[in-house]
């Protein structure tokens, strides 16, 4: 805090019982507290902005861009933008946050803010900051090589995003400029008609792709059913042009023409002995 003081946010814990449901319960303390890898800037530094379309969105609504209720742990009395960014050759920190107040909720491929040219990454940088519930510590954000900041997994529903703590090392100054400024150029959601869908961004895709596409449709759902109870939201799996195995609708678990056999003899197995797929 500003005065020297230290919050500490949190002292809960996720678990997952017996039927899958994820619940929250307090932490055990331990009465210790590492201060490890913490940093902060005395000097000043250069604002961060709301985006444009961001600013159109609160102007809509006829506010100033301030959200009229900030219920946060480190909240210091203040409803107006406070994000700076810090540069020292080039390297880039990131502090404050920013705040806003729209009627309808914010698509996450839209900016919510924008960096001082010249503090811009260079390559898309992901972190994750401080969120704003016990379900959600903290939140995922993304900074591409034009200087937005963007929410690709949702935008904070209490308008404000904490920006502390983002650090990189920025890019010579450029004049480029994205092909649509008020959307974001990640792709997320695949179409049926792009070219080649097929990420090589990461080691190991290789090796996902051929574990998708040796998995059925019921396979599948086992796998999107665990992720999704393991995270607050409901998770994107795009698989692109990896198909699966089998048909969704008539044949899920991929057993070809035996499938009448199956339909056939899967309830005295199941009674019998306990099978319930293959």
């Amino acid at each position: 805090r500003p005065d020297g003081g230290i919050s500490v946010q949190g002292g809960k814990v996720h678990t997952i019982d017996a039927k899958g449901t994820m619940r929250v319960k307090q932490q055990n303390k331990k009465g210790r507290l590492c201060l490890d890898g913490l940093r902060f800037a005395l000097a000043d530094g250069l604002p961060v902005e709301l985006s444009p379309t961001l600013r159109k969105a609160c102007a809509a609504q006829g506010k100033d861009g301030a959200a009229t209720k900030v219920g946060y742990l480190m909240s210091d009395g203040d409803n107006a933008n406070n994000a700076v960014c810090i540069q020292q050759d080039d390297v880039v920190m990131i502090e404050g946050h920013l705040v806003w107040s729209t009627a309808q909720p914010l698509s996450s491929k839209k900016p919510l803010g924008v960096l001082p040219h010249g503090c811009w990454p260079r390559r898309r940088e992901t972190f994750f900051v401080r969120g704003g519930s016990d379900l959600e510590e903290r939140r995922r954000v993304d900074v591409d090589v034009f200087g937005r900041i963007f929410c690709p997994e949702g935008a904070a529903a209490d308008g404000r995003l904490e920006l502390s703590g983002m650090l990189f090392v920025a890019a010579p100054p450029s004049d480029m400029k994205p092909r649509d400024p008020d959307f974001d150029d990640l792709k997320v959601q695949y179409h049926r008609n792009d070219v080649n869908v097929s990420s090589t961004s990461f080691d190991g895709h290789e090796l996902l792709e051929s574990f998708v596409r040796r998995s059925s449709h019921f396979e599948w759902q086992f796998i999107d059913y665990d992720f999704t109870r393991h995270s607050s939201r409901k998770m994107l799996l795009p698989r692109g042009q990896a198909t699966l195995r089998g048909h969704e609708k008539w044949d899920p678990m991929n057993v070809g023409n035996d499938w009448k056999i199956w339909n056939l003899y899967k309830g005295a197995l199941e009674d019998k002995f306990g099978l319930s797929s293959f």
